[in-house]
């Protein structure tokens, strides 16, 4: 079944007319034929406020179709609170705040050195990302650009092109971002870091040894006594 046809599927079981879902989706009733009857392939932009007005999923469309889902009832929707506790972690990782058809939002917290990169989202066109900073400070980097943000700031990016939030302060950051719809969410990781050498006496129990072998040991620990 194509996306045409989904769609229409989808608009007679929620009893809607081509006039219906053309006034919801502020798109005309021709286009929203020519769409279903497969005569038309709609932009990503226009799929997503058909799918929004029809209250499914892209991912229902576009992939396996599987059940439709109810229409969801806002008369009893109620508002959601993410307190600092749950924004604010000291380990690196994602909260999620709200998925829907047209995006997800989520916090990032990173720690020091932390790395938070995204991979081009596929199928998008011109798409936008949305970042605020709570806390801290992070450098933001995509090809050819590259900026500081700090506390307070925001940035809008190009979601089509690599990025990559960094930590390079000393204390952690907390971002607030908006992925539109098929974006990946950024992978976290933290660069190894190589520890410091330090040189160790010789082991007591050498010194203890009889012969010549105490001797020798002997010679060495007073050797490292004087280098220190």
């Amino acid at each position: 079944m194509d996306i045409g046809a989904r769609l229409r599927k989808v608009r007679r079981e929620r009893k809607m007319t081509v006039a219906a879902l053309a006034q919801a989706s502020h798109l005309s009733k021709g286009f929203i034929s020519q769409v279903e009857q497969g005569h038309s392939q709609p932009s990503l932009a226009s799929l997503q406020r058909i799918t929004s007005s029809l209250h499914v999923s892209l991912a229902h469309i576009i992939g396996s179709p599987g059940e439709i889902p109810p229409v969801p009832d806002h008369s009893y929707a109620r508002p959601r609170t993410y307190r600092r506790a749950e924004l604010h972690k000291q380990t690196a990782s994602i909260t999620l705040v709200n998925e829907s058809t047209e995006g997800t939002a989520f916090s990032l917290s990173l720690p020091p050195g932390t790395i938070a990169s995204g991979a081009p989202s596929p199928g998008t066109s011109s798409a936008k990302g949305v970042c605020f900073v709570l806390r801290g400070t992070t450098k933001f980097s995509q090809p050819a650009s590259a900026f500081t943000l700090s506390e307070g700031d925001a940035l809008t990016w190009d979601v089509t092109l690599p990025y990559s939030f960094n930590n390079t302060d000393g204390s952690a950051s907390i971002l607030c971002l908006f992925l539109p719809a098929l974006c990946p969410l950024p992978e976290l990781s933290i660069p190894e870091q190589v520890a410091p050498h330090r040189e160790t006496a010789p082991p007591a129990h050498a010194a203890d040894a009889g012969g010549p072998l105490r001797l020798v040991a002997m010679r060495a620990h007073r050797g490292y006594q004087r280098e220190r």
